[in-house]
């Protein structure tokens, strides 16, 4: 948003060591270390089924003078490691608790089918086909002299070729005796490389390997991105038409709600000071652009806002005679085109940014607006009853007092809360509720706050102070979204070189890239803004303000963000 300060970009804060996390979400912050974990236990997995001892090393002697042969096959028990610093395919195979040197005995062992080794990284779908192996045996390969009883054993080798489904039938008829006659070759050998079709890559928050110069970002490996507006110019539709309307200047803050049959409304608003206003993109169940339309309009610099338990929008204005407006974007609704001022904010007016709301009691709603000023208390706006009416009706508002004794209150003394605001939280910004807590930015001091709404207490804590990966989160945090699986808040970001989109983890609060400008490029002093999810969460939508874009994020895996 714009402020009447500008603050110097902070030092990069020092990395942290990566966290360990063991359920698939924890591990977006483990990209790299767990595709070696998974590579070593495979090979592992591999080591540990050969629990039948099997001949490995075969050694010929002749004696002289006689044609008779002599064949001693030794069952050795092989235990593979990983040194320290190694790569997961540099294997040493210990025989009998020592190294063979013997390069006979090595060739054998590399040989036979009781070690497989990766020549490559296991990715997501090669490693489901290597972790379940055939389930019906298949013949082993035959030594070079034949053994004298025979070595029942499954099969623990993969497949050629990946398989949707297991098979009912074994890939070859087991073997029924031992081979009497040594073959001079083995009947099937080991696969060393991942499948030759391109397994999907699995998304994680780290790396930023992928640069988009088109688009002018770098974003997270397994991810996809498309414009879907860009400002003065018209939007382009799904189906080759264009817009009535050029799209908006000064984007800001957004917020997605799903109309009839999946379609769903993206309320963006518009922070110009002269013709700022509220607008919606729409899109159908598949995410194609549809339409583009104004919904509120004759009001300044409508900043961000929020969403109603109701399927409506809340838009801010952030001046100083700004106030809070309800809108429709339903064009079924009897409120469509009709926006109302609410009750959420004062008579006077105030710098309004973002609204969250406590829906967890339905007849008495608890709204929470920010103020982007030095003395703007938090609003708490109790409704009663649903729906469009409950915010232009009769309500009780209070404001956020908070103590030094990590406690706070709410009070109906406004002085009061605006000197504690100036004293612990000023010029606030974002906020969200889940979970019985109220999460809200304290902007220029790049501090969150997070309010126990149940127990009266507060805690705060300085955004993108453990860092983890590619890029960096050190000018001030704008908005904030809680994510659908209450693991993860997303964060806009205003300033900097390579303004981006972060996300804190809620288990060890570390925070992470999803995407951001390229450092020094064209979005360099530019403000993300927009976060917003589609409502089957498969969507994710952000943009830049004075760039003036939209984009669409989709993960490669086609999994939903969390």
């Amino acid at each position: 948003m714009m402020t009447d300060v500008e603050y110097g970009h902070q030092s990069h804060q020092p990395h942290a060591e990566p966290p360990a996390h063991t359920d698939h979400d924890n591990q977006h912050f483990l990209a790299k270390y767990r595709r070696r974990i998974a590579n070593a236990m495979a090979v592992l997995a591999l080591l540990i089924a050969l629990t039948v001892p099997i001949s490995l090393i075969l050694k010929n002697k002749n004696k002289s003078g006689g044609n008779e042969a002599s064949t001693s096959a030794s069952a050795a028990s092989g235990t593979a490691k990983i040194e320290d610093g190694a790569a997961v395919n540099d294997v040493v195979v210990v025989v009998d608790g020592s190294v063979d040197d013997d390069e006979n005995n090595i060739t054998s062992l590399l040989n036979s089918p009781a070690l497989l080794l990766w020549d490559s990284e296991t990715t997501a779908a090669a490693a489901a086909v290597t972790q379940s192996p055939t389930p019906t045996p298949t013949p082993l390969p035959s030594f070079a002299t034949p053994t004298f009883s025979p070595t029942p054993m499954s099969s623990v080798r993969p497949t050629t070729m990946p398989s949707n489904a297991s098979s009912s039938t074994p890939s070859m008829p087991p073997t029924a005796s031992p081979s009497l006659q040594p073959s001079t070759s083995p009947s099937l050998a080991p696969t060393t490389r991942i499948p030759t079709s391109a397994p999907t890559t699995t998304f994680f928050f780290e790396d930023l390997s992928i640069t988009n110069d088109d688009l002018g970002i770098e974003m997270s490996a397994g991810l996809s991105v498309r414009l879907i507006a860009t400002s003065e110019k018209q939007v382009e539709f799904s189906n080759g038409e264009k817009s009535k309307l050029k799209y908006h200047t000064m984007t800001d803050g957004a917020g997605i709600i799903e109309l009839d049959n999946g379609s769903y409304a993206y309320v963006v608003n518009s922070e110009e000071s002269d013709k700022g206003g509220v607008y919606a993109l729409y899109f159908d169940a598949k995410g194609n652009v549809y339409d583009y339309r104004l919904l509120l309009k004759g009001t300044s610099r409508n900043c961000s806002g929020g969403l109603t338990p109701w399927k409506t929008y809340v838009s801010c204005e952030e001046y100083g005679l700004g106030q809070c407006h309800q809108v429709d974007p339903n064009p079924n609704s009897e409120h469509f085109d009709k926006p109302q001022v609410t009750l959420l904010g004062a008579r006077e007016g105030g710098r309004y940014e973002s609204v969250a709301v406590d829906n967890r009691t339905p007849a008495k709603p608890v709204f929470f607006v920010t103020e982007d000023h030095e003395y703007g208390a938090m609003r708490r706006f109790v409704a009663n009853g649903q729906g469009w009416d409950a915010l232009h009706q009769d309500g009780d508002t209070t404001f956020l007092y908070i103590k030094d004794d990590s406690t706070f209150e709410w009070t109906t003394n406004q002085i009061d809360a605006m000197m504690s605001a100036k004293k612990y939280y000023t010029k606030s910004e974002g906020v969200s509720f889940y979970e019985g807590k109220l999460y809200f930015m304290a902007k220029s001091e790049r501090k969150m706050l997070i309010l126990d709404l149940d127990q009266m207490t507060y805690e705060t804590e300085i955004s993108g102070k453990k860092f983890y990966g590619g890029g960096e989160f050190t000018s001030q945090p704008d908005q904030i979204m809680v994510g659908p699986s209450r693991k993860f808040l997303f964060f806009t970001e205003d300033g900097g070189d390579s303004p981006g989109i972060y996300v804190r983890f809620s288990g060890d609060k570390m925070y992470s890239t999803m995407f951001q400008g390229i450092p020094g490029g064209r979005y360099s002093d530019d403000e993300t803004v927009g976060i917003a999810l589609s409502p089957d969460n498969l969507r994710f939508y952000a943009g830049f303000q004075d760039a003036g874009v939209i984009l669409e994020f989709t993960r490669d895996d086609g999994l939903p963000f969390q």
